[in-house]
C-alpha cells in the first residue's frame, strides 16, 4: 500500500484495498425486503484525472453533482428476541448516483503516508453534508424500533449493529484490489458491503447517535472494523472494544484470522498489528455490556475447546466394518461412545445456542446460563436433562451427522 511519487502534481490516492476476511459460523440473518431497481451510474467510474494542488494541500473523497430526480426506497428485517423488526429508509437518487460516481480518492503530495492521509480520507466517506438526509430517514427508523421494543443505550447500540453486520457481506468488492469504498449511502441502497463500507455506515449511524465511536484500521492486515468506547482497556488498549463489521458477530469478538484468506497478510490473533484508530465524530456515550458479552464469548470458546478434544476420543471409539457398518473397537464400545457423545452434545448445544442468538448480545447471558445449567435452551424448545442426555433431537446441524456415524451408540 505505497503511495505514488510525483512532481508538481498530485496523484489519486486509493488508501484501502485489500481483502476482509468472515470468520463466522452463523449464516446472514438479515435479508433485504425490496426489488430491485436499476441505478446505474450515469457514467462509467473512472479515476479523477491529476489536478494541481497548493503544496501541502489534501483533497478528500466527496460526492459528486447529479441532475437526477426522485427518491430509491430500502427495508431490511433485523433480528430481535421479540421477532423480526423492519428497517425501512428513503435516500435521493442524486445523491446516491452522485456517490458511485463521486470522487473516491484522496489528492495528497506523494510523501504523504498512509497512517498520516487515512484519517481525513474515511471521514471524509461519514461526514459528506451531502448525505444528511439519508441519514436522518435510516436513523428515523431505527428510532422508531428503538421506542416501540423499549431499549437501553446499549441495546440500540447492539440493534443498530446488528442491522449493519447483517447486511450481506460483499466478498468480490475486497477480492477486487481496484474497488474503492463506498460512501454509506451507497452500501444501504446496494444492500451489500465490504468491511471498510460496512464499517463506514456503522460508524456514521453511532456517531450521529451519540456515541463514542472509532474506524479500527489495520493497515498490514487491510481489514478495517469498528471500535465502541467502554470503560475498560478495550482491544489492544485502545480504550474501544472491537466490533466486526462483515457478519453477525458479538460485540468484542475479534476474528481469529485477518487479511486476505488464501495468503499473503493473513495472521492469526496473536500476530494481528496494533490498529490506527479513527474517531469518528464527537459521541461520549459508551458501551457497558462488554462483560456479559465477555462471559458468553469465553463459555463459547471453552465449548469449542471440548468439541475439538472430544471429536478424535469418539471417533476412536468406533470403526467400520467391511460392509462399512459401525463396528466396536477393541478399545472402545458402545458405553463409551454412549460417554463420549452425551458431552460432545452438550459442548455443541453451548456453541450453537450461542451462533443462533448471535444477535440478542448482552441479553443473552440468561439463556445461554439454563442451557450450561441443563435447563433447556432457554427458549422453551427442550426441557431438563437434555444437555448431557441422551436425546437426539438435542443435536441441530452438523452435530446431527454425529448420530449417523455412530450408529453403534444405541441412540434413536
Amino acid at each position: 500500500m505505497n503511495l505514488p511519487t510525483g512532481s508538481g502534481w498530485y496523484a489519486p490516492v486509493l488508501v484501502l484495498t485489500g481483502t476482509c476476511v468472515l470468520l463466522l459460523i452463523l449464516t446472514v440473518l438479515q435479508t433485504p425486503a425490496h426489488a430491485g431497481q436499476d441505478l446505474s451510474p450515469e457514467t462509467p467510474g473512472l479515476l479523477p484525472a491529476p489536478v494541481p494542488v497548493q503544496p501541502g494541500e489534501i483533497r478528500y473523497p466527496f460526492i459528486a453533482e447529479s441532475g437526477m430526480n426522485g427518491t430509491v426506497s430500502r427495508s431490511y428485517n433485523v433480528p430481535l428476541a421479540t421477532g423480526n423488526v423492519t428497517v425501512s429508509a428513503d435516500a435521493d437518487i442524486a445523491v446516491y448516483t452522485g456517490a458511485r460516481n463521486g470522487t473516491k480518492y484522496a489528492i495528497a503530495p506523494p510523501e504523504t503516508t498512509v497512517e498520516a492521509l487515512a484519517p481525513g480520507y474515511y471521514t471524509a466517506f461519514i461526514v459528506d453534508p451531502r448525505q444528511d438526509g439519508f441519514f436522518a430517514s435510516l436513523l428515523g427508523s431505527l428510532r422508531a424500533a428503538r421506542r416501540s421494543h423499549g431499549l437501553s443505550d446499549d441495546g440500540y447500540l447492539e440493534f443498530v449493529t446488528d442491522f449493519v453486520q447483517g447486511l450481506p457481506y460483499d466478498v468480490q468488492a475486497d477480492i477486487d484490489p481496484g474497488t474503492p469504498a463506498r460512501f454509506p449511502v451507497e452500501t444501504f441502497v446496494d444492500g451489500t458491503g465490504s468491511c471498510e463500507d460496512k464499517s463506514l455506515l456503522l460508524a456514521g449511524l453511532l456517531s450521529r447517535e451519540g456515541y463514542d465511536v472509532s474506524l479500527l484500521f489495520f493497515v498490514p492486515e487491510h481489514h478495517m472494523a469498528v471500535g465502541i468506547r467502554n470503560p475498560g482497556p478495550g482491544f489492544m488498549g485502545t480504550g474501544y472494544l472491537y466490533v466486526e463489521t462483515t457478519g453477525p458477530a458479538l460485540i468484542g469478538a475479534v476474528p481469529s484470522r485477518l487479511g486476505n484468506s488464501t495468503g499473503g497478510n493473513a495472521t492469526g490473533t496473536t500476530a494481528i498489528s496494533p490498529p490506527l484508530v479513527i474517531r469518528v465524530g464527537n459521541g461520549t456515550k459508551e458501551y457497558t455490556g462488554a462483560r456479559p458479552v465477555a462471559e458468553i464469548l469465553s463459555d463459547r470458546e471453552e465449548a469449542d475447546r471440548m468439541i475439538a478434544l472430544l471429536r478424535p476420543q469418539i471417533e476412536g471409539c468406533t470403526n467400520q466394518d467391511a460392509g462399512g457398518n459401525a463396528a466396536v473397537t477393541s478399545g472402545g464400545g458402545a458405553e463409551c461412545n454412549r460417554t463420549l457423545i452425551a458431552r460432545y452434545d452438550g459442548y455443541a448445544r453451548i456453541h450453537n445456542y450461542v451462533v443462533a442468538h448471535v444477535y440478542e448480545q448482552s441479553a443473552m447471558l440468561p439463556g445461554l446460563s439454563r442451557v450450561i445449567r441443563n435447563e433447556g435452551d432457554g427458549a422453551g424448545g427442550s426441557g431438563p436433562g437434555c444437555l448431557f442426555g441422551n436425546r437426539q433431537s438435542c443435536l441441530s446441524g452438523p452435530w446431527q451427522e454425529l448420530w449417523k456415524r455412530f450408529p453403534a451408540c444405541g441412540y434413536s
